[in-house]
């Protein structure tokens, strides 16, 4: 119960629930994803690996200067 609660509160937020419904159609940098939602990479970067990664939804792959 506590893993779909804790899944339940990733979803909450509108931003990593944007970034979510972006890579889930294609692999995208930190820098795409900057462009098409407007938000700041600082931003991006700290739902990626904050709650994300955390959480096993995502694995970063980092090529020469951007994260995928």
């Amino acid at each position: 119960m506590i893993e779909v609660i804790e899944i339940i509160k990733l979803f909450s937020n509108e931003t990593r629930a944007r970034i979510l419904f972006l890579l889930s159609n294609s692999e995208l940098c930190n820098c795409d994803i900057e462009n098409i939602l407007n938000i700041k990479q600082s931003n991006i970067s700290k739902h990626l690996s904050k709650h994300l990664k955390q959480a096993e939804f995502l694995k970063l792959v980092n090529k020469r200067k951007n994260s995928y």
